[in-house]
């Protein structure tokens, strides 16, 4: 039983739908929204006759997608709460971590969802001829397989740029946790500031890199 909870109980399945669904939002959702780089790499002449600097471009394709997701996600984790202290039965989680974590939730979002549009904006601007640009659809066997290693190759990434985020908030929780609803704010806190420079950073050298860009590299 999760949390303690008695089975059948209506408020647990709430919980772990929302919960489910606001990780498969990041997963699909990020598929699904290709109102970024993804699709603009096809006008690349356009863009690049705007009097906007390439980072600047590449950061506003970047937040297209991000601030949609984060804020969907944000509504359904609301519901998960709210389920969550509904839900009768013994609850392990002190007040205090579950007000830290609410607090937090925001920019502990933003930046996940920064890390995987970067990766996916990045590898269109990088490999456009690997990538399938313009908008989703049915595709054959090869843009499948196309899609396979796409996604692989972007998850490898991802969990690359986790590494240095997961030690900082490591270190934060073994120096905190004294306090265990202030180590897990303070991790949460370091965890995502590390993780958004990090695509701030990337998003300057994509940004080099789409001035660079030719549309003779589009296929």
């Amino acid at each position: 039983m999760l949390f303690g909870w008695k089975s059948g109980n209506p408020a647990q399945g709430i919980f772990v739908a929302a919960v489910v669904m606001a990780v498969l939002t990041s997963i699909l959702g990020i598929q699904i929204l290709r109102y970024d780089l993804r699709s603009d790499m096809m006008h690349l002449p356009l863009l690049k006759s705007l009097p906007i600097a390439g980072a600047d471009i590449v950061l506003a394709e970047v937040a297209s997608g991000v601030v949609p997701l984060a804020a969907v996600q944000l509504v359904v984790f609301a519901v998960a709460g709210a389920a969550f202290v509904m839900g009768p039965g013994t609850i392990p989680i002190s007040i205090g971590v579950r007000i830290g974590v609410f607090l937090t939730l925001p920019v502990t979002l933003l930046a996940l969802n920064g890390a995987l549009c970067t990766i996916l904006n990045g590898s269109a601007v990088l490999f456009p001829a690997w990538i399938r640009l313009g908008p989703a659809g049915a595709g054959g066997v090869e843009i499948m397989g196309q899609m396979m290693l796409s996604m692989i190759a972007s998850l490898f990434v991802f969990v690359l740029m986790l590494l240095i985020p997961v030690a900082l908030g490591a270190a934060a929780w073994y120096a905190l946790s004294a306090s265990i609803a202030v180590a897990v704010t303070v991790a949460c806190v370091l965890g995502a500031i590390a993780l958004a420079a990090e695509c701030y950073g990337m998003i300057l050298a994509l940004g080099r890199a789409f001035e660079r860009a030719e549309p003779q590299q589009i296929a």
